[in-house]
């Protein structure tokens, strides 16, 4: 009897233990993602006060008051990564009414967010290499069907060795989108707002860089915390006799 209650006594403090180590692994995975998402802002951006009190302009861009985002982000209208967004959008988003939208809609709300761009050039950085850089080659990939073809070849290849885990990589990849999605219109409402409001349209430059590391972080948490714990097994003994 007393060898009995002492064996569960040390599984439940066994099965305390896992629980508190479920939780400490849990909450440093949540500060990793966020230093993810945090770190590229504080070491990148900097000066929003600055970015904020000066009227919108574009001095150095040569076009005037008025820039559209990507060129903003590039610093000259000549450059060869937006040739390769010019051709997508002319090829795949103007064929359709959604994508046609979608373009009349980043050229509506686009140049608030450009004129504070161009006041930091830190935050054009940022916004280059994190959001940028990535749009651009997933453009160029839909845009060379072999390339795109092997591509989503690779993707089910991936899936197929994976298919384990196949439920659980589509609900982060899925919540990852939603992520992208609501940056997105966030930062449309700010830049359509900035016109009035020069605020806005900075709280929207400075979420431009947000967008990719947050779906990426959304992604790997929702992976984790979507996974079955095995939890240890309690036989009780006392009453098993």
């Amino acid at each position: 009897m007393s060898s009995a209650l002492n064996f569960n006594v040390k599984m439940m403090r066994s099965v305390n233990t896992t629980e508190a180590e479920a939780v400490s692994h849990t909450f440093g995975i949540v500060v990793f993602l966020l230093c993810i998402v945090v770190l590229p802002v504080v070491v990148c951006i900097s000066g929003v006060s600055t970015a904020t009190a000066t009227t919108l302009s574009v001095p150095a861009l040569g076009l005037g008051d008025v820039a559209d985002l990507a060129t903003a982000v590039y610093g000259t209208p000549e450059n060869e990564n937006l040739d390769i967004l010019r051709a997508f959008r002319d090829t795949v988003l103007l064929t359709n009414p959604a994508g046609e939208f979608l373009v009349n809609t980043y050229y509506i709300s686009s140049p608030p967010i450009a004129a504070a761009l161009a006041q930091n050039e830190q935050l054009c950085t940022a916004t280059r290499l994190l959001l940028f850089t990535p749009l651009v080659f997933l453009s160029a990939l839909c845009l060379n069907m072999t390339a795109f073809a092997a591509f989503n070849i690779l993707i089910l290849i991936v899936l197929f060795v994976l298919r384990r885990y196949v439920t659980l990589i589509l609900k982060g990849i899925g919540y990852g989108a939603l992520t992208i999605a609501a940056f997105t219109v966030t930062v449309i409402t700010l830049g359509a707002i900035g016109y009035e409001l020069p605020l806005c349209a900075a709280i929207a430059a400075y979420l431009l860089p947000l967008i990719i590391p947050a779906a990426v972080a959304v992604c790997i948490l929702t992976y984790i915390e979507s996974r079955p714990r095995s939890q240890p097994k309690i036989t009780n003994y006392l009453y098993a006799k």
